[in-house]
């Protein structure tokens, strides 16, 4: 029977050490010292016989488990304790095993505890106190239940009454008679009584379990809302908007062409820009609609050949760049997992971005490439452009910000957020490099696939003048 109750008392400090949060104003780890002091200490009283060690054992289990339990009546120890809980636990594990080494192996230094068959003056008075700190710390227990209606404080109480029971008849009990199983059955009742608090902790544990799925769920149909309101947005970007400005744009024209003999130089202007704003307008929308789609498409992902990918972008992108010298280098790409059409829409935009940033050059030099550096593949878009200003690096990837006017280069600003966005899903990251009037070196890393998913592909370098 001792053994059984050094084992729930074990059992209880590891669930009010680790199975708890820190709450009850750090009382749980006041508590946790308690047990852990008497599981020890009636471990080593299970493990010896009838005499001066056994009463000693017993006795000094109680006393240590009801001066921890006391000590939930001082607050602002109950909470540093809380933050000193690891040192805590170690010296108490390791003072009540050497208490208990010291018991079971200099029994001749032991204190007289027991003489003629009675229990002697200290024992009793051990005991007595005991008893006496389990009642105090009992009524703590019932105040606060009565604060806080936590039914596991109410169990608590009740196990400290009855371990109080069992310090106060320990020392009138006869070994084998009535006295003797008296104070083992109402020990045993108190540990079995707190076993309940471990039956609160599991069905507290279930109910904040299905409340998080609960929530869970809620947020998953808020999400599919917005993924639907998304899908609504777009239809009616792509239609209810573009529509009025389709019509803006050729109404504008007809009047140019059609009524120019009857408008005066500021009135033809007038309609110039307003034809000029409405392209502008309808890129925005389309750009907008472009990294909405990315937002919301789902990757389909496979091995991607990144040289072959980039060769194809740029033999796309040759057109706009007939009437120029441009010298396109691409130094061993390896090869990557995820979405390809995707990853084709990044190259495109960090080669139609150098494209243009480098037209003031007389030979536009643009350098693709890729390393792999640790769990990650690194790759990079490098050009001789006009580069930018790090201190404004962090508008580079906000959507419609610009670092350069519209008159010096077109465009709204949308492409680089689009690459993040791609990137991200991905489970990458992006970044830039740049400096005035020294180019811009654009970098993404993406997720290393194995090696025995790389296709092996030959560094090269291809020479584009144009």
């Amino acid at each position: 029977m001792e053994a059984v109750g050094a084992a729930i008392a074990i059992f209880m400090t590891i669930v009010l050490l680790w199975g708890k949060k820190e709450e009850y104003g750090g009382r749980f780890v006041l508590m946790a010292m308690g047990f852990l002091g008497m599981g020890i200490l009636d471990g080593f009283h299970a493990a010896s016989t009838a005499g001066q060690g056994f009463v000693l054992l017993r006795s000094a289990a109680g006393l240590t488990g009801s001066v921890w339990f006391s000590l939930i009546w001082l607050p602002g120890l109950a909470s540093r304790n809380a933050d000193w809980k690891g040192l805590s636990t170690w010296i108490v594990a390791v003072g009540s095993l050497l208490f208990g080494l010291w018991t079971m192996s200099a029994r001749w230094t032991l204190p007289v505890m027991v003489q003629e068959g009675r229990f002697t003056t200290p024992a009793m008075t051990i005991n007595l106190i005991a008893g006496v700190l389990f009642v105090v710390s009992s009524v703590r227990f019932i105040v606060d239940f009565h604060r806080s209606g936590r039914h596991e404080i109410f169990l608590f109480a009740g196990m400290a009454l009855l371990l109080s029971a069992a310090q106060f008849s320990f020392p009138f009990s006869a070994p084998w008679d009535i006295t003797w199983w008296s104070w083992h059955v109402l020990r045993l009742s108190a540990y079995v009584l707190v076993l309940g608090f471990a039956v609160f902790e599991r069905k507290e544990a279930e109910d904040e379990i299905r409340k998080l799925n609960r929530d869970l769920q809620r947020r998953a149909a808020e999400l599919e809302a917005s993924y639907r309101d998304m899908e609504s947005f777009s239809y009616s970007a792509s239609h209810d908007l573009r529509s009025p400005l389709i019509k803006i744009h050729a109404l504008s024209r007809i009047l140019l062409k059609d009524y120019a003999d009857r408008l005066d130089d500021n009135g033809g202007q007038l309609l110039n820009r307003i034809q000029d704003n409405a392209k502008k307008m309808e890129q925005l929308i389309s750009d907008l609609l472009a990294f909405s789609r990315v937002s919301t498409k789902e990757i389909q992902k496979s091995e991607i050949n990144m040289e072959e990918l980039t060769r194809e972008v740029f033999e796309e992108l040759k057109p706009s760049v007939r009437n120029r010298s441009v010298h396109f280098m691409m130094k061993g790409l390896p090869s990557a997992f995820g979405d390809r059409s995707m990853m084709r829409q990044v190259f495109a935009n960090l080669l139609s971005n150098a494209i243009k940033f480098t037209r003031p050059k007389e030979t536009a030099v643009i350098e693709v490439g890729g390393t792999r550096e640790g769990e990650e593949t690194v790759y990079f878009v490098k050009d001789n452009g006009v580069g930018f200003d790090m201190e404004h690096a962090d508008k580079l990837f906000t959507i419609f910000r610009r670092l350069h006017s519209q008159e010096e280069f077109e465009g709204t600003g949308a492409g680089l957020v689009i690459i993040k966005r791609i990137i991200e899903k991905h489970g990458g990251r992006v970044w830039a490099e740049g400096k005035p009037a020294d180019g811009a070196k654009f970098c993404f890393a993406l997720p290393r696939i194995d090696d025995s998913h790389e296709s092996s592909s030959a560094p090269g370098e291809t020479d584009s003048p144009q």
